[in-house]
């Protein structure tokens, strides 16, 4: 139904203007000359003729950077975004995909034997006092004996005792333990902790996230350009530009473009600007390290380890298990992170000592 106030008219009894009645005579073979020329003094009928041939020209121009990109062969980009990687052809994803396979064996093979020259430095553990082989050396004291005495000031006492001797044979055997290990490279530690054979307690078998076990674990499928050219082929493009964007990110290349206006910074900034985080560990697993720091040995302590140049901070996380045992004195990494010592001022005051222990390491390390 036609609007009020506004005459209807059938599109299909409209007058052609004179550019739409050239193109109509030309598909049915009618010669030019049999059409009136165009009125010169019809100013809509030149504007439209003047606008068709400018569309005509852009038409004309984007076929030909479009074949003349078809044929190029492109084999590296300036930035890897995804914007960057749909632009291009299947023949050129293939080329960029062969170029970030050889990228990427490079840096596997420098990775490792700088990996295979650095030494791993383990938990940093205090030589035992004589105060604490004196009370290793002493009888345990069992529950039952506790509750058998009657007095109850004995009774405390020998839970005093207890908790005394328990804790310096831990410390002992922890020592021990940590002085009978072979040394062992990072390389070294990295692979038996991807194969599961550090000996650790479960809790502290994880696998450490890093540039280096990320270019251990994963299979570097892009290299193989039959298979590349097969999912291109296939209708799995996507599946290739994330693989390629995924890949490049962990290498270090460029993968976002800039932006054409500047964006408004956010009221309240995050714990790190963009690109401000240290590279060789992800952002939020980072955010989550130092938050799980303050949670357990307290935020003086977490300024202390920021204050550490960048070069102090990658090798101790590089170097060290220090990421495994912090999270491991948390109770979810992933949700609210919260102490788990609790109201055990003893394993609270243990944790500090270790962790003091990694920052006079870290100074040693870098």
């Amino acid at each position: 139904m036609a609007k009020k106030g506004r005459k209807a008219v059938s599109r299909a009894v409209q007058p052609l203007d004179y550019y739409q009645i050239r193109r109509a005579a030309a598909s049915v073979g009618m010669p030019a000359s049999m059409i009136a020329p165009l009125d010169k003094s019809d100013k809509d009928a030149m504007r439209l003729e003047r606008r068709r041939r400018s569309l005509s020209q852009k038409h004309e121009k984007a076929q030909q950077a479009a074949a003349a990109r078809a044929r190029r062969d492109i084999s590296q980009l300036g930035a890897y975004s995804h914007a960057n990687l749909a632009k291009t052809a299947d023949r050129q994803l293939a080329n960029i995909a062969h170029t970030v396979a050889k990228e990427w064996d490079r840096q596997k093979r420098a990775e490792m034997a700088k990996a295979a020259q650095t030494t791993f430095h383990p938990s940093p553990i205090e030589r035992p006092t004589k105060r604490e082989r004196m009370y290793a050396g002493r009888p345990d004291i069992t529950d039952a004996m506790i509750a058998a005495e009657p007095v109850p000031k004995r009774r405390r006492l020998l839970r005093q005792q207890q908790r005394k001797i328990n804790a310096a044979k831990r410390h002992i055997n922890e020592w021990n333990r940590v002085q009978a290990s072979p040394k062992q490279t990072v390389l070294e530690r990295r692979m038996s902790e991807i194969q599961g054979t550090t000996g650790e307690l479960y809790e502290r078998s994880g696998v450490t996230q890093s540039k280096l076990t990320d270019l251990l674990t994963m299979e570097n499928t892009l290299g193989d350009r039959a298979y590349i050219e097969a999912q291109l082929r296939s209708g799995h493009r996507n599946e290739v530009i994330r693989d390629i964007h995924d890949a490049a990110r962990i290498l270090g290349l460029r993968t976002d473009t800039t932006p054409a206006k500047p964006t408004r910074r956010p009221s309240r900034p995050g714990l790190y600007d963009e690109g401000a985080w240290p590279k060789y560990m992800k952002q939020h697993r980072f955010e989550a390290f130092e938050k799980a720091i303050a949670a357990s040995v307290g935020s003086k302590r977490l300024k202390r380890f920021r204050a550490l140049t960048s070069a102090q901070k990658r090798a101790l996380i590089e170097q060290t298990d220090i990421a495994q045992i912090v999270f491991n004195w948390v109770e979810s990494p992933t949700g609210r992170i919260r102490s788990s010592f609790g109201q055990d001022r003893a394993a609270h005051t243990n944790a500090a000592r270790r962790f003091e222990g990694f920052l006079k390491l870290a100074k040693q390390l870098a």
